[in-house]
């Protein structure tokens, strides 16, 4: 389904920032070129056609990508907005992470308040750390093996309810294996202390 973009054995980094610039009252960055698209794309192209995600293939993606937020997490750099339209496809068979625009620097292992990040924090209203991030990871790795978000609602309210108590449709054993089902449901706790972390996450 995805030709060439389909195994991605490379470690996965940060899309490039190049310049900025004004064009009449517009700001335009220059980023580096990714030219496979974004995960998002593949995701919805997986869905029309029908075809799900090989679990090999989702294990690379998922691997390169906590090595991506280990690499920010080394630098308490707390991303918080990981999804599938920020997790670029780059030539030579490598994922970058992109849009770093809401990421936020954390000193001395602070935990974050602000009205911006994560669903699962921001609603909860509890500050948050590293482990945001890795609730998100769980969120991409839900849509890769289901198609879907992980929580959907009929309002905003019935969205934020679901998110703060944690209800979604859990993964079903079968056309995925119990290690990586079970590595979703526990990156989707609404406890943060129970999700699993990077070697520099907390």
């Amino acid at each position: 389904m995805w030709g060439d973009a389909a195994y991605f054995p490379s470690p996965l980094s940060q899309i490039r920032y190049h310049e900025a610039f004004l064009m009449g009252n517009k700001l335009c960055t220059v980023m580096e070129y990714a030219p496979f698209g974004d995960l998002r794309y593949y995701i919805s192209k997986g869905a029309k056609v029908k075809s799900p995600f090989p679990e090999e293939a989702i294990w690379r993606i998922l691997l390169q990508l906590c090595k991506g937020l280990q690499a920010l997490h080394s630098q308490n750099i707390i991303h918080r907005d990981i999804k599938p339209a920020n997790i670029f496809l780059c030539a030579n068979d490598l994922l970058k992470i992109g849009d770093l625009g809401i990421a936020k620097a954390l000193t001395n292992m602070n935990y974050a308040r602000t009205q911006i990040g994560t669903p699962s924090q921001v609603w909860s209203g509890r500050p948050y750390s590293y482990s945001s991030d890795m609730w998100s990871m769980g969120a991409v790795l839900y849509e890769m093996m289901t198609f879907r978000t992980p929580m959907e609602g009929r309002s905003m309210l019935d969205l934020r309810n679901r998110i703060i108590a944690g209800r979604y449709t859990p993964v079903v054993p079968g056309r995925y294996s119990s290690e990586l089902v079970n590595l979703c449901h526990s990156l989707l706790s609404t406890e943060p202390s129970k999700r699993p972390a990077t070697a520099f996450g907390v």
